[in-house]
């Protein structure tokens, strides 16, 4: 499949899913992030910025400490444990994976304060941009260890009434405020599906424009791993969409799905905007 018309986007995001991040069994799929390396390096030459907002860090700290249960029956205060021992394992293998390829990274943690105050919400825009100028590629994630509750208040750009405790949220909000002509959503399925994934017939949808009540009712909620699941990830579509932003979802354990996005040619569901915002 072809999107057209479609320029190379110049500033792209990148969300990662714990499903996407995580073996079988636990611990961090080490090999979907040097894959991962790989597609952005081949897109950098196309491409002025790239960020990844990522997940992982509570999964890996409960492989490090020896927690097998689902991450949602986990109590807050052993959620908050194990995001502090998994985030700079998580961060330590992007560092390491991203830098064999010639690539750069910078970790940013970030909560509800940084974009509920005026003054590190700029702060915040401020660091992004010197980034960018480095050559750098950002890794975003909230703040799990310190961060107990959603957002209920962001900037004056982004609806009030939006909410994050999920990454999905957190990518869409960062690119509709550093104006993004991408978001890659990587998950681990193929994409929405028209009678739900697993149906009995279900077929992929390919492409749509916007997200509409309609679409919204045939996604499903989080998986055992992760936080989000395929409605919250329609709800930041929603979002991006609306600002313009060409949305992909795609499967995070096929190959090359960055790179395909950015030449036109995504695999997966592609949302395109209801109109431009540029």
């Amino acid at each position: 499949m072809r999107i057209g018309p479609f320029a190379p986007p110049k500033t792209v995001v990148i969300k990662i899913g714990t499903g996407s991040l995580m073996r079988k069994g636990g611990g961090l799929n080490v090999r979907r992030i040097r894959s991962l390396a790989r597609d952005i390096r081949r897109i950098k030459h196309k491409t002025r910025n790239v960020v990844v907002v990522t997940s992982g860090a509570i999964v890996a700290g409960m492989d490090e400490l020896g927690i097998r249960d689902s991450p949602q029956d986990l109590s807050i205060r052993l959620k908050q444990t194990c995001a502090a021992v998994g985030q700079p394992l998580l961060m330590n293998t992007y560092f390491r994976e991203f830098g064999r390829v010639g690539l750069k990274t910078a970790q940013i943690l970030v909560t509800q304060e940084d974009f509920g105050d005026a003054t590190k919400h700029r702060n915040l825009w401020r660091t992004l941009r010197s980034l960018f100028d480095f050559g750098l590629v950002p890794v975003m994630n909230e703040n799990d260890p310190v961060a107990v509750h959603e957002l209920k208040r962001v900037a004056s750009s982004v609806p009030s009434q939006l909410r994050f405790g999920d990454n999905d949220r957190l990518s869409a909000i960062v690119a509709v405020e550093i104006r993004a002509d991408l978001l890659v959503m990587l998950t681990d399925v193929d994409g929405l599906y028209e009678r739900g994934h697993g149906a009995s017939a279900a077929r992929l949808i390919r492409t749509c424009r916007g997200v509409t009540d309609e679409l919204l009712a045939l996604a499903g909620g989080a998986g055992p791993m992760g936080s989000g699941g395929m409605k919250s990830k329609l709800e930041a579509a929603k979002l991006a969409s609306s600002a313009g932003i060409v949305v992909v979802i795609s499967n995070g354990h096929r190959t090359g799905g960055v790179s395909k996005a950015v030449t036109g040619k995504p695999e997966g569901t592609a949302i395109l905007p209801m109109v431009s915002a540029r």
